[in-house]
């Protein structure tokens, strides 16, 4: 009886969560973001102001969750590891709904690539125009971009899976971080987000309660140095498969994927 009252609070509080996210947002493309928008302040300075807006509501939504019994845990670890580098580019693998705000919460002065259908959303257009988060365009004009941001001081927040990643595994990666990367010339920062139990998945509804309030863990890690196998590939294309390929075996190493794989083989023989 505890135990449902318990998971049909945690549903409604879910429910709140997203009417909240919702409603605040709305309310803030309504008000601060076009007073930043069209304000006659130089256009990176505006960006600047709405990447810290951004940044200071998303840090308030892991300890208000905690606070309120959605999660039993919220983790940052491994921030100074930022401190090492300037202007970097963030890959995170992407297990749930919510990781976009985590992230961008825990790193201040740092952008995204987006789907360009948010650039016409009610809810989310005008912040994100307002704070010159990037579009997934044409390719050139995405690096053209992206390049602006780094020589702007901002960091680059990118999910290489294209999308959430299935329950305990990892989707192909795309050649985009690589590119990323190479052309600009930029450190790459791994960044490992888990959650457990599982939820807000691809695969299960919103309202698919996990049996227990979650433990959500950010885990930034030390900067990638590319080996020489990469920067000694024949050509651009060449180089970017073959960091491609690294990073994904980097991150299959560090949940673990591999392992499992060959334990549920072992465990089915």
């Amino acid at each position: 009886m505890v135990s449902g009252l318990n998971r049909l609070y945690r549903l409604l509080l879910t429910l709140a969560m997203f009417v909240l996210f919702m409603v605040w947002s709305f309310a803030l493309n309504l008000t601060l973001f076009p007073l930043i928008y069209l304000s006659p302040a130089a256009r990176l300075r505006k960006q600047a102001w709405s990447l810290t807006v951004i940044h200071r509501c998303f840090r308030l939504f892991g300890p208000l969750a905690v606070a309120l019994g959605g999660m039993r845990s919220f983790q940052v670890v491994g921030r100074e590891n930022l401190a090492e580098v300037g202007p970097c580019l963030l890959i995170a693998n992407h297990p749930t709904l919510i990781d976009i705000v985590n992230l961008m919460g825990a790193v201040p002065h740092c952008g995204c690539v987006v789907k360009r259908g948010l650039w016409w959303n009610p809810v989310t257009a005008v912040a994100v125009r307002a704070a010159g988060l990037i579009p997934n365009n044409h390719p050139e004009a995405l690096l053209a971009n992206c390049r602006a941001g780094f020589e702007a001081g901002r960091s680059l927040v990118i999910f290489p899976e294209g999308t959430r990643s299935p329950h305990g595994g990892l989707r192909p990666f795309t050649r985009g971080a690589a590119q990323i990367a190479l052309r600009c010339d930029v450190p790459i920062v791994p960044v490992v987000i888990t959650c457990d139990p599982p939820t807000l998945t691809k695969e299960e509804p919103w309202y698919r309660i996990p049996h227990r309030a979650i433990d959500f863990r950010i885990e930034i890690g030390r900067p990638v140095t590319i080996p020489p196998e990469v920067t000694n590939c024949e050509g651009y294309p060449l180089q970017v498969r073959a960091l491609t390929k690294l990073l994904q075996a980097e991150y299959e190493q560090r949940l673990g994927i591999g392992q499992r794989a060959q334990g549920a083989e072992a465990a089915a023989s």
